[in-house]
């Protein structure tokens, strides 16, 4: 098998959650080609996919390493600094993938969440407009909504969930996200209704709503989107 298609083969793996058998295989890559940045960079993705974040920094820090110019290596070297704690750190490995790639969306993105995560939140606030500028992503608005909600700009807030239900209207995750900004906003009891709305004409479906409510538990969360996790799946996932 060539190494394209082996590399190929990976994804699809990793796609599927498939995550052991793709992280036993790519380690097999790695020792028959040491020095291939790819694979390091997809190794990477898995461990943080399976919650290893300092794991896969160094396996992104060495594809960067082999290839500085690539900057998604970089953009994923920022976000596993993110999930460490390190938001200085990845605003600066943010910094280097917009420098090489100034129309990618994902990289602005990241870039705000970075600034949101430091309570810079105008700042934050003018990077997520960037990165709407640039693509279309409701999570983009969604975390848009939290930076303005942290500055009492609670109408806009809201405006921006609205447009993100709108463009994510069957992705759960986006609905799961709405219920807890709109509680952050004191404002649950109409989300509650929008999603039970969304639910009733087959929008979103409720299996898929529960899975991403039951996902949504091991992030870290305040003590109003906890309360708005657990009152959605009394809602609708007894």
């Amino acid at each position: 098998m060539g190494e394209g298609a082996e590399l190929k083969e990976l994804i699809v793996m990793y796609r599927e959650g498939r995550l052991e058998d793709a992280l036993r295989e790519v380690d097999k890559a790695i020792e028959r080609q040491p020095r291939n940045a790819a694979y390091h960079n997809l190794k990477g993705a898995i461990l943080r996919r399976m919650g290893r974040p300092g794991e896969a920094l160094a396996e992104f820090e060495e594809a960067a390493s082999i290839n500085p110019n690539n900057p998604a290596y970089l953009f994923n070297e920022a976000n596993a600094l993110l999930d460490l704690g390190r938001p200085e750190d990845a605003l600066e490995k943010y910094d280097a993938a917009i420098k090489l790639d100034p129309r990618d969306p994902d990289y602005r993105y990241g870039r705000a969440n970075a600034l949101y995560a430091l309570g810079r939140y105008d700042e934050a606030i003018k990077e997520y407009d960037e990165a709407i500028k640039l693509g279309s992503n409701p999570y983009y608005r969604i975390n848009k909504a939290f930076a303005l909600a942290k500055l009492g700009r609670s109408s806009e807030a809201v405006d921006e969930l609205e447009k993100a239900v709108k463009q994510g209207r069957r992705d759960p995750v986006v609905w799961v996200n709405y219920v807890e900004a709109m509680s952050v906003l004191w404002r649950r009891d109409e989300a509650m209704r929008r999603v039970r709305q969304a639910v009733d004409d087959g929008s979103v479906k409720r299996e898929a709503l529960c899975a991403a409510a039951r996902s949504a538990e091991s992030a870290q969360l305040s003590m109003d989107e906890e309360s708005a996790i657990k009152e959605l799946e009394e809602s609708f996932c007894s």
